[in-house]
């Protein structure tokens, strides 16, 4: 079938969306030269029409199309709101074994949307028109061949580093003009959250673009700029290019900002113009770190810890049980609907034509969906060496994700009712003795989760938009140098994190003599003498668990010092139970 024919056909159809999705997505695929579900997979096991699912009402339903490892497809009527098509494969994530892509159509517009594992959300948009252009037509074969190519997390690598690239030189160039380095940091993370909300509309269209575009033609004119911009943020007011909205949050708590020359005003100029909108901030995080020390430059992003390894933590210790619980309360809200079903068919659920019975079980149904949204707004995470927020970036946005499963459910009981996310940052607990790497945890964690708002189309209301987070806290999380003693963990449900790696001799050059015989000494009756100082988070977290202020740890350590543990440590961590260790073979 050819790109015109295939526009032809499918302009003028005007049938139901049960007429004609099954003959639409045949069309499509001799259109973009694959296998229908039939041809390919005869079994129905991993490529299929009417793939079954479970509703939120408990019952059997089906997702349009599904093939395995690629899509969940779900189709609407010309017109229809294509929105509440994505919410229903939302619900049906679980059942679909959790695609990378999500695709919704109307006949007349394919949108698709990306759903790859901690990486930003993208929406596609193709039209019967595009079909036309080769190359969106080969991007859409690619939904069966390569939905790799899909995933933004590439790009945002990319885009990431070259940022820091641009930020690096404008650090190097201040430094080396007498500047400090912590005003140089505070400087650089106000700038870059700038430039992200300007790419994400928070701040007018091209706000700090314009303000570069002038300071290139006059530099002596950027610092006085900047300030006022920076003043603005800080507390929110009215500009000549708009309404500058009340930021706030620790990152604008100071308006101050330097006078740059023009080739500083050129690197921060280039760095605007990136795609702001897909930084990954758990990535950036980290680099943004080795700005401020040359010795660590040759290795940018060395110590960055993989998602993959951040996975293999929160995955067990978080995620497991908290899908545990969810799904014991879908199986407990499947009787509520089944009862009110008994009464007629699928039709009462219209509000218009809602029985007693059913209105009863629905509301009974959509408050108990409702209680577990709260639990999961409640759950706290721990990450006792913080560092930049990589670990808690990652776990806000896993429970976000799993919070809009649960969203999405209440929207089918409750279709009337705004279901705003509760989950958010404010859930998230750090201890770093870096006071910069933790000024760095909570902007990462407010672009993390405001990306998230602006990929599931969630308005951002809040004012201020930021806000300082007290449960990041700056200092050492296992000795008190003042007192000598061993500070406990504050209280947080789940504790997870990579903690530094240092054996005995390493510790006593790079921490000191004094504060290695200090540690030693405060944990004499716990850890043994020569242990790595990971040992110390471990007997932390362990003694967290044993005082009922956590309930589950994940922590990563190394196959080297298994034996260290096995000193006394591991023993004490399996008695306790609800502890789990990623061990890693990288030095």
């Amino acid at each position: 079938m050819t790109p015109d024919e295939f526009i032809q056909k499918w302009r003028a159809v005007t049938v139901s969306e049960r007429s004609a999705a099954q003959s639409h997505f045949l069309d499509l695929c001799r259109l973009v030269g694959v296998k229908a579900p039939l041809e390919d997979d005869p079994t129905g096991e991993r490529y299929t029409f009417e793939k079954h699912v479970t509703k939120a009402t408990g019952k059997k339903g089906f997702a349009d199309v599904w093939r395995r490892g690629a899509f969940g497809w779900e189709y609407k009527g010309k017109h229809k709101n294509l929105d509440d098509a994505y919410y229903q494969l939302l619900a049906y994530r679980d059942d679909l074994e959790n695609p990378p892509l999500s695709v919704v159509c109307d006949l007349e517009r394919i949108v698709i949307h990306t759903n790859f594992v901690n990486s930003v959300k993208v929406k596609e948009v193709l039209t019967l028109e595009d079909l036309r252009d080769p190359q969106k037509l080969e991007r859409l074969k690619w939904v069966w061949t390569n939905p790799e190519a899909f995933n933004p997390s590439k790009i945002s690598e990319t885009v990431t580093k070259a940022v820091v690239e641009n930020l690096v030189s404008i650090a190097d160039s201040l430094k080396a003009r007498g500047h400090g380095a912590d005003e140089t940091a505070h400087f650089l993370v106000r700038c870059v959250f700038t430039c992200f909300a300007e790419d994400v509309e928070l701040l007018p269209k091209d706000t700090f673009k314009r303000l570069l575009e002038a300071a290139l033609e006059r530099p002596e004119d950027f610092q006085g700029m900047c300030q006022q911009l920076f003043k603005l943020m800080q507390s929110g007011g009215v500009s000549l290019v708009g309404r500058i909205r009340h930021f706030n949050g620790g990152v604008f708590d100071s308006d101050a900002a330097p006078a740059l020359n023009l080739r500083e005003i050129q690197y921060l100029e280039q760095a605007a113009r990136k795609g702001w909108e897909s930084i990954n901030p758990s990535i950036f995080g980290t680099l943004f770190e080795r700005i401020i020390d040359p010795a660590k430059r040759s290795q940018l992003g060395a110590h960055y810890t993989e998602i993959s390894d951040i996975n293999d933590v929160i995955e067990p210790v978080i995620l497991e049980p908290l899908r545990r619980e969810w799904e014991a309360v879908r199986a407990e809200v499947a009787p509520l609907s089944q009862q009110a079903f008994a009464e007629g068919s699928e039709s009462t659920l219209s509000l218009f034509e809602a029985t007693p019975l059913w209105q009863q079980a629905r509301d009974d149904a959509s408050s108990k969906l409702k209680a577990f949204q709260v639990r999961l707004s409640q759950a706290t995470v721990l990450d006792p060496a913080m560092g930049s927020g990589n670990f808690l970036y990652v776990t806000l946005r896993r429970l976000l994700d799993l919070e809009a499963e649960v969203r999405a459910n209440i929207r089918f009981f409750a279709p009337e009712q705004p279901v705003a996310p509760l989950v958010s940052p404010k859930q998230m607990r750090g201890l770093e003795k870096s006071s910069y790497a933790h000024e760095i945890a909570n902007m990462v964690l407010w672009v993390g989760y405001l990306q998230w708002l602006r990929e599931h189309n969630e308005v951002v209301e809040r004012s201020p938009i930021l806000e300082t987070l007290p449960n990041l806290e700056n200092r050492d999380a296992v000795l008190d140098e003042t007192t000598k003693t061993a500070p406990p963990f504050p209280s947080a449900e789940f504790i997870v994190g990579n903690p530094p790696f240092l054996g005995n001799y390493k510790m006593r050059q790079e921490l000191s003599d004094k504060y290695t015989e200090s540690l030693r000494a405060a944990y004499e009756d716990k850890v043994s003498g020569a242990s790595d100082l990971v040992c110390y988070w471990f007997e932390n977290a362990r003694a967290n668990i044993e005082a009922g202020r956590s309930k589950r740890a994940g922590l990563i350590a190394t196959n080297s010092i298994r034996q260290k543990l096995n000193r006394g440590v591991l023993e004490r961590i399996l008695e306790t139970g609800g502890i789990f260790m990623a061990w890693s073979d990288r030095p």
